[in-house]
């Protein structure tokens, strides 16, 4: 008993030793369709002996309805798992101001891992929030990169297939319409 008891207070303990690192805020402001960049950070953890927690926000609008690619890559030459439990959320607000997840990429602990989070509806002066997050160990120098593109919608092809069939029936009416009189 004496034993599970000892154990269960190093697992609080450790759980507890994390600490959690200031949080990267940017604002990437309003991003228009063939609009991209590249942002990062470096979680400097070599002195310290615990775990540090990160969460960082990368917050936007869109000027139109538009898609959003994000590939987050988890990189050190010296320790290419240097981040563990990396994750990648994108948030939006609802009515009353409350963030929501709308989608959502982690991590599996990979090396030179990269993870992509995609999302195809944006809207137009609508909040958004790409939020990066993570651990890293003590000991440990933590590196990201965030590469994001901003694309606009395609129009589906088959609206563009209903369009073509609506012209060509207007032109055959149109013939028989001629043809009749």
């Amino acid at each position: 008993m004496k034993g599970v008891i000892r154990i269960l207070a190093l697992a609080l303990v450790f759980i507890t030793a994390a600490v959690t690192a200031e949080a990267k805020v940017v604002d990437l402001g309003a991003l228009a369709p063939d609009v991209g960049g590249v942002e990062g950070n470096v979680i400097n953890n070599t002195k310290g002996k615990s775990t540090v927690r990160f969460v960082d926000y990368y917050n936007f609008t869109t000027t139109t309805q538009s898609q959003i690619a994000a590939v987050t890559t988890n990189f050190n030459l010296f320790n290419f798992t240097n981040i563990s439990g990396l994750h990648a959320k994108l948030l939006t607000q609802d009515e009353n101001g409350k963030w929501f997840s709308v989608a959502y990429a982690a991590a599996k602990g990979a090396l030179m891992e990269q993870i992509t989070l995609q999302y195809a509806n944006l809207l137009p002066a609508k909040d958004y929030r790409i939020v990066i997050a993570g651990s890293v160990l003590g000991g440990q120098l933590g590196n990201y990169s965030m590469n994001y593109q901003i694309a606009a919608v395609p129009l589906p092809p088959a609206v563009l297939a209903f369009l073509t069939g609506i012209f060509g029936l207007a032109v055959v009416g149109r013939k028989r319409q001629n043809s009749a009189a």
